[in-house]
């Protein structure tokens, strides 16, 4: 047993183990090397992605925000005529506002597609900079903060008050008053007298009040929160571009 031990070629097995475990250590690294390559490259892919989404979601927020302020110039009209202090010869003044504050913002949903894959698929850890990953994690949270607020003060307003006019009046206002033009920048504008009267006079005062009141917090709220979200946005697309 001796002679046979002595005759094993040890230092050639020795060498081959050698060889055999650096070709697995060698694999896996390159394995390994691989993989992270991967990963960064699903990364930057995400990045990009994620960094598109969110400048759309600026723009249709910058949009909303438009709506908001151009529909709240009408609020010292509507307010007007609640406190009575608005003359019988002004009502044309005031459907143009009851029609202009009835505005609605656009869809306060947000398209989240790309953090949303990101999510469910288990790949948010791929965003390797923990700083990045937190602010991306924030402007989406805070893009969902605006969907709930979208429906809850219209539809009283609109059965309310902009109900009350004719969608031929309606069009006149359009045509006349576009954009977020105020009343007295409308001078092309020449509604029937008689309609507009009869209009007021259908007004539940009690009932419209209530629905203005509404909707004017409403659109606070969302002017309140978008601003905000804002700031986000472009904190997150700073740290994105770095």
């Amino acid at each position: 047993m001796a002679e046979t031990v002595r005759k094993i070629p040890w230092m050639r097995i020795g060498a081959e183990a050698v060889a055999i475990v650096s070709s697995i250590l060698l694999a896996f690294s390159i394995d390994a090397w691989s993989e992270r390559r991967s990963d960064r490259a699903l990364e930057a892919d995400y990045l990009e992605r994620i960094d598109h989404e969110l400048r759309d979601a600026r723009i249709v927020l910058d949009s909303i925000l438009l709506n908001v302020d151009g529909s709240l110039l009408f609020a010292p009209d509507l307010a007007e005529f609640f406190d009575g202090r608005m003359a019988a010869g002004d009502h044309e003044r005031l459907v143009v506002a009851i029609y202009k504050f009835g505005l609605d913002p656009l869809d306060l949903g947000f398209d989240g597609s790309t953090y949303d894959d990101l999510v469910s698929t288990g790949r948010l850890g791929l965003i390797s900079d923990p700083e990045v990953r937190q602010a991306i994690q924030r402007a989406y949270a805070e893009l969902q903060r605006l969907a709930p607020i979208g429906a809850p003060y219209r539809d009283e307003y609109m059965a309310a008050l902009r109900a009350l006019l004719p969608s031929d009046m309606r069009r006149s206002i359009r045509d006349a008053c576009p954009a977020y033009r105020i009343y007295s920048d409308c001078p092309g504008l020449h509604l029937d007298d008689e309609t507009v009267r009869s209009i007021v006079a259908q007004i539940d005062k009690r009932e419209a009040l209530l629905a203005f009141r509404m909707r004017e917090q409403g659109l606070g709220t969302v002017r309140g929160i978008g601003r905000s979200i804002l700031v986000v946005l472009d904190r997150t697309l700073e740290r994105l571009e770095q």
